[in-house]
Order: C-alpha cells, then sequence, then structure tokens
C-alpha cells in the first residue's frame, strides 16, 4: 500500500496542534500558580510547574516558551518577574535533559533533578 504525501503534513499538523495545546495549558497552569501563590500570601512560587511539564513532554523549545510567557504576563502585574526569565529558561533546559533521561519516572531519581534544578536556578537567580 502506498503512502500519500499528505499523510506527513497532516502528522506534522496534529503534532504541532497538540503541542501547542500543551503549551497553553502549561503557561495556564503557570499563570494560574502565581496568581494563586499571591492570593495565599504564600512564598512557594509555583511559576515553574507548567514549564518543568512542557519542558518534559514537548522538548527544550516548549518549555521555554510557556516559561519566558509567562513570565512576560505575570510582569504585567509585578514588573520584578520580568527578570527571572532567564531562569525560567535554564530551568525548561535542565527538565527537558532531565526528562529525556527518564529522571522523573521514579521517586528517588527525582530527587537529582529537584535539587539541581533548585541549586541552578537561586545560583543564576543570585548573578
Amino acid at each position: 500500500m502506498e503512502t500519500s504525501i499528505f499523510d506527513n503534513g497532516y502528522q506534522r499538523r496534529s503534532n504541532l496542534l497538540r503541542c501547542l495545546a500543551l503549551c497553553l495549558i502549561c503557561l495556564l497552569l503557570n499563570v494560574l500558580g502565581v496568581r494563586l501563590a499571591s492570593a495565599l500570601g504564600t512564598s512557594l512560587y509555583l511559576d515553574n510547574v507548567g514549564t518543568i511539564l512542557s519542558a518534559v513532554l514537548g522538548g527544550p523549545l516548549a518549555g521555554i516558551a510557556v516559561g519566558y510567557l509567562s513570565n512576560l504576563i505575570n510582569s504585567v502585574s509585578d514588573p520584578v518577574t520580568a527578570y527571572y526569565a532567564s531562569v525560567t529558561v535554564l530551568i525548561a533546559l535542565l527538565a527537558s535533559y532531565f526528562g529525556k533521561r527518564d529522571a522523573f519516572r521514579r521517586f528517588p531519581h527525582i530527587l537529582l533533578p529537584i535539587f539541581t534544578m533548585a541549586l541552578a536556578g537561586g545560583a543564576w537567580a543570585l548573578c
């Protein structure tokens, strides 16, 4: 059975739509995480949950796009968050790296990426 040249284009469009839907959901997750943390008055910021999820499932470009856009959206209400866009990009790259190595599959293996991202994000933010 021959395959049509249109099969490949349909598959690419389908993958692109899935990736865009993932990015929009993760972007919403990031923005709602920041709003929830500020509404509760906690110092626990949940603005990288969607970034990590999109980087693991969609790759580094999806993670970078979600993280950077969420920082730009959140900078409307709090301009200081725009300065942490580079930290979010670093966290997206690390999450994608560890995601490709299946570091998020089991609980003991999750500790290394968490510690690495926290340490790298904290050190980068201090610079």
